[in-house]
């Protein structure tokens, strides 16, 4: 795979046998695109958590017997983690931040793009600290 703005072609062979190119590639969890772009991979973060919250949901949480308490606490220990595992390192686009689209944003100008809200930082979003 090479990472690169235009989409570029390959021919990597060890021992005559050629290696074939991929369009993307999971490392260490990561999904990572030869246009160097994370869409894939937060679709994919966002898709593991809700099929546990699913299943967790119809076998566990909505069973009568247990507290209140308990199902929240196993849906923060368990769902949790799961959709925030590699955050870090996501880059939030514009678009992602305010609720728009790709398309919606390319048909702006400049300054109708620079106009809206700003990303809030991570303190702000999680509440863990409090921003003056």
């Amino acid at each position: 795979m090479v990472i690169a703005r235009t989409l570029q072609k390959v021919k990597i062979r060890i021992e005559q046998i050629e290696l074939e190119q991929v369009k993307q590639l999971k490392y260490l969890g990561s999904w990572i695109t030869e246009d160097g772009k994370i869409g894939a991979q937060l679709d994919n973060s966002v898709q593991a958590p809700t099929k546990l919250y699913f299943s967790l949901n119809r076998q566990i949480l909505n069973k009568k017997e247990l507290y209140t308490r308990i199902k929240i606490r196993m849906s923060s220990v368990l769902y949790v983690p799961i959709l925030t595992y590699g955050s870090e390192v996501w880059t939030l686009r514009k678009s992602w931040a305010n609720g728009s689209s790709e398309k919606e944003i390319q048909g702006q100008t400049k300054t109708q793009v620079e106009r809206r809200d700003p990303v809030l930082p991570a303190t702000d979003r999680t509440g863990m600290e409090r921003c003056d």
